[in-house]
């Protein structure tokens, strides 16, 4: 059987399990503060050097994957002031998977503000990542898993995360399809974009799978990035009349 999805453009479950070249990379410290909450966050200092590591070059050749996930993008800082802004739909205690989550800092958020948070990443390596950043600022209350969008689990969640996920055109089907998947009925998506050239790919995504959303528009911010404007998402299943429902 052929590993390429049924478009031929991707194959389908191809695993980037966590390597000790990557983790042992040389790594700085990033705070983020916002609302009086502060997030410290251990990222490698060039994230560029993952570039010349064997795996990756492997999983590139085999899936065209690049390990994005090492830099903290100014689209995770504003989503996760969004989400300590406490002014969310879904309450907290809420189940909250972040996909794609690099180092975790709007999952970080959402542990701050009392959620039951899961990270996950295509990249085992970044779930490590996304993992030590939990411990090092005091959490305890996490899960972790490996996900591919191609290929969600059986799941639900109240709340999911994802910021700077379409960055190819290539991402926004499959990413849409995953939210259907794992949104729970009555659950919120909240994905934020840097303003990046597929949103109208990523917005006819969502009416090809009957969700409903509204644009919050962010930045430029002097205290996140300072020539960076974002749009949040805010993703649900619903009919015509707004009642929700099961995607």
């Amino acid at each position: 059987m052929s590993s390429q999805d049924p478009k031929g453009e991707r194959p389908a479950r191809f695993k980037m399990p966590a390597h000790p070249t990557a983790k042992a990379l040389p790594c700085v410290e990033e705070i983020f503060e916002f609302a009086g909450t502060r997030l410290s966050l251990r990222k490698p200092r060039e994230p560029d050097d993952l570039l010349d590591l064997e795996e990756v070059h492997q999983a590139f050749e085999h899936d065209e994957y690049m390990p994005y996930w090492a830099s903290l993008w100014a689209s995770a800082k504003f989503l996760a002031r969004h989400v300590l802004s406490q002014h969310l739909p879904i309450r907290p205690g809420a189940r909250a998977l972040e996909l794609g989550c690099g180092l975790g800092l709007p999952g970080l958020a959402a542990l701050a503000a009392g959620y039951d948070v899961t990270f996950s990443d295509y990249d085992e390596t970044a779930i490590w990542f996304a993992a030590e950043n939990a411990e090092r600022n005091g959490f305890a209350n996490y899960r972790t898993t490996a996900i591919d969008w191609r290929d969600p689990p059986d799941e639900r969640f109240e709340l999911i995360l994802g910021s700077d996920l379409i960055y190819e055109a290539r991402n926004c089907e499959p990413l849409v399809h995953a939210l259907t998947k794992l949104l729970a009925p009555g659950g919120t998506a909240l994905a934020a974009d840097q303003n990046r050239p597929y949103a109208e790919e990523f917005k006819r995504a969502l009416v090809k799978a009957g969700m409903r959303w509204r644009e919050i528009g962010v930045g430029p911010d002097l205290e996140v990035e300072a020539e960076v404007k974002c749009t949040i998402y805010v993703i649900t299943c619903g009919d015509e009349a707004g009642r929700t429902r099961s995607c």
